[in-house]
């Protein structure tokens, strides 16, 4: 409980919806192969192929565990970073690839944020260093 005697405010889940113009297989590969991660993001990184490997981004600056993998519809894992206190609780990002006529429905929801000023950083985060990178390397690739 706060120091007030009220329990903490829960942090909201990030949802976030985007239509990618390639197929789910491609959008997945760019999520998961550490080649193609390492090409959008311009960092290191790793996504384990079995449930239980590790997961790294940035050189190690958010780590995790994979939770689900199907390619190509749906990878889990936890998230946290490195300047998170030991003490904190590992977050969750969860990854749902849908095929549809315009290419891949890409919807990403990361849940279990420690606080407020978390949410709103990864809020505004995952656009800007994610998703958008990540969609410009695929329209690339695919010379969309």
């Amino acid at each position: 409980m706060a120091a007030s005697g009220r329990k903490p405010a829960r942090v909201p889940d990030i949802r976030i919806s985007v239509v990618m113009p390639v197929a789910p297989s491609r959008v997945f590969r760019a999520l998961t192969s550490a080649r193609a991660i390492e090409a959008w993001s311009g960092a290191p990184g790793r996504v384990a192929a079995q449930v239980g490997g590790r997961f790294s981004m940035w050189d190690g600056w958010n780590t995790g565990r994979v939770l689900a993998r199907r390619a190509p519809t749906t990878l889990a894992y936890t998230w946290r970073k490195d300047s998170w206190a030991p003490a904190t609780e590992d977050s969750v990002v969860r990854w749902t690839l849908t095929k549809v006529p315009e290419g891949t429905r890409v919807r990403l929801v990361h849940s279990r944020l420690p606080s407020t000023w978390e949410y709103r950083d990864h809020k505004g985060g995952w656009p800007r260093y994610f998703l958008k990178p990540m969609e410009r390397w695929l329209k690339k690739q695919e010379g969309v």
